[in-house]
């Protein structure tokens, strides 16, 4: 579930090779057919960042899911203002609608993995304020050092309005999405 992309598609590599029909004829071709469009369909689900999230949300990505619920990844950013009130009333009875990651996004991610420079740097402990757009996002660095390898880094994100939905995402070098996280509701306050 957490692995790195490039783990993931050594694996599929590896296993796409060994099921593949060609190199199994005879008796367990069959078997060695099913298996390879088994490891095939995964591999699909988890080098595709929207199909992965949808995968971890429901268990599935086929439109027909067990759960009842489950919708179609949808781009907030496309949607009309109407749309977008609708969603949030969804989101807000505890529905889950998963969104995509916009492709300005993951293209803007792209295109600052090659100019790293430009990209403002987090210092570890000073917050870091502003705000972001819906469908928008903003881009920051962060130098790991040997200690934070170790013990690990903790990115966290708020918002002032108590029903705002957001993710971190976590970019490679390459612009490749290797972490991302959903924004959680607040806690409702327990009354005695």
């Amino acid at each position: 579930k957490g692995d790195e992309a490039g783990v993931i598609t050594k694996r599929y590599r590896r296993l796409a090779l060994k099921y593949h029909p060609d190199r199994n004829r005879g008796d367990g071709q069959a078997e060695a057919a099913e298996k390879f469009r088994a490891v095939s369909d995964a591999y699909a689900v988890l080098s595709d960042p929207n199909r992965r999230r949808q995968y971890d949300l429901h268990g599935s990505t086929d439109a027909n899911a067990s759960d009842t619920h489950a919708f179609e990844s949808v781009d907030v950013k496309s949607q009309s203002w109407a749309t977008r009130f609708l969603l949030a009333q969804v989101a807000k009875i505890g529905i889950p609608v998963p969104t995509t990651v916009a492709a300005d996004v993951l293209s803007t991610a792209c295109e600052l993995s090659g100019d790293l420079a430009s990209v403002p740097l987090l210092i570890p402990g000073a917050p870091q304020k502003g705000s972001v757009k819906i469908g928008s996002a903003a881009f920051f660095r962060v130098t790991i050092s040997n200690s934070m390898q170790e013990r690990g880094l903790l990115l966290a994100a708020s918002s002032k309005r108590r029903n705002d939905k957001f993710r971190i995402l976590v970019f490679d070098g390459k612009g490749n999405i290797r972490r991302q996280a959903e924004s959680l509701q607040p806690e409702e306050k327990k009354r005695m």
